[in-house]
Order: C-alpha cells, then structure tokens, then sequence
C-alpha cells in the first residue's frame, strides 16, 4: 500500500478503516447467520492479504477495549505478590516479542508484538498503579493529542528538515542535534494547537451526531406511521 502524498506514517488508517469495516461485518454476520457480509470481507481479504496480516493485532486493542467495557478487566485493589508480579511478566513478554520482531524473516513478530503489548496493557490495568504528576501530564497530553501528533508529525519535521537542513546529509554535531531538538519540539507543538481545534471537540462532534440521529429516527417514525394510518383506515372501511 503507497500512501498518497508523503506522509508515509498514516498507513495504517488505510488498514485500521477497512477493519472498522471488517469486525462489525465478521460479528453482525455470524450473529444474524449473514454469509454475504462475511464473504465480502473474505474477498476484501483476499484481494488485500497485507491487510489481512495486521487484522489480529488490531483485534487484540479492540479485544481489551470490549473486556473494559463489559467489566471483565477490573484493577486489583488488594496488596497480593501477584498484584506486583503481573507487570513484570508482561514487561518480560513485550520484551521478548520486541527481540523476537528484530529478527527478520519471523512470519510472527507482529502478531507477537500486538500480542505482547496487549499483554502488558492488560497487566497495567489490573495493577492499575498510581503515576507520578509528570507521568500524568504525559499521559494526559497521550489520551488528548497522540492521534493529533501521529498524523501531522510526519509534514512538520519534514519542512523542518527542509529549511534547516536542506539536500545535505545532517551531521551528528551540536548544530545537528539542535536541528532535530527543534523538529521534536516543533511537531509536538503543532500537535497541540492542532489537538485543541479537532481532539478537544470530539465528544461535542460525537454528542452532536447522537442528537442528530435521534432526530432522524424520530422523524423517520413519524413518517412511517403516517404512511401507514391511510392504509389501515382504507382497510378497515
């Protein structure tokens, strides 16, 4: 898959819109016995086997997404040993598939990169510790403007690159290193005054939509029972 333009990082929201696609599809399919979506998928995934590939780690987010919700992931209050051993395990495990994915030509690594990740999310909510004020703000600046980073990193550093450092081949000197500070710092900026005009409105957009929607049902039944209420009164006289 080539990305149209240059910004080579937003793959991945070719993959991640055809499995938005794909999961309900897949469920709706085998609960309501609809072989014709679950062939459709089948043959998107077919003509499309690289997308096919990253399926599963996505699974394994949407997995532990839908455990939270349901209430099966619930954080360990008490003060047991396995409170503090789970962590340390799936650090172990994120550690062993980071190694594994180095090597090339494993057919699995990414599998077990979402799996391992996955793993220590999971060990992470159920220790549920308590962070430190400077890993809260990190952590609030992650759940508030990480997608706005992710998408629009890419374009700043790039011009960045292109007025401070031009055709030449940056040199690992204090003017280099100073070049590279100012386009980490430049992208996280943009991020945030980006995040403030998009992110920070999402629940607004969403509870708007909601509403909408409701509306639109409402009226849609409106209209179907006054469709309706001429048919009966010819069928009753």
């Amino acid at each position: 898959m080539r990305p149209l333009g240059s910004n080579g990082p937003l793959w991945s929201l070719a993959a991640e819109w055809w499995y938005y696609l794909w999961f309900p599809a897949l469920y709706l399919g085998w609960r309501r016995r609809r072989g014709s979506a679950m062939l459709a998928v089948l043959l998107v995934g077919a003509a499309a086997p690289e997308l096919v590939r990253f399926f599963p780690v996505w699974l394994c987010g949407a997995a532990l997404a839908g455990l939270q919700r349901a209430g099966a992931i619930r954080p360990d209050t008490s003060r047991s040993g396995a409170k503090r051993a789970w962590p340390m395990v799936a650090v172990a495990v994120f550690g062993a598939a980071l190694v594994a994915a180095r090597l090339r030509g494993a057919v699995w690594e990414d599998w077990g990169l979402g799996v391992g990740f996955a793993a220590l999310l999971w060990a992470l909510m159920l220790a549920a510790p308590r962070p430190g004020r400077g890993v809260r703000a990190l952590a609030r600046f992650g759940a508030g403007a990480s997608f706005s980073l992710y998408a629009i990193h890419f374009p700043v550093m790039a011009i960045v690159a292109g007025v401070g450092v031009g055709e030449a081949r940056l040199a690992p000197d204090a003017r280099g290193l100073m070049t590279v500070a100012a386009a980490m710092a430049a992208a996280v900026a943009a991020s945030l005054g980006f995040a403030r005009v998009t992110e920070a409105r999402t629940a607004r957009v969403r509870g708007w939509l909601h509403e909408r929607r409701r509306v639109w049902a409402v009226a849609m039944e409106a209209l179907a029972g006054a469709w309706k209420l001429p048919g009966r009164s010819r069928t009753e006289g």
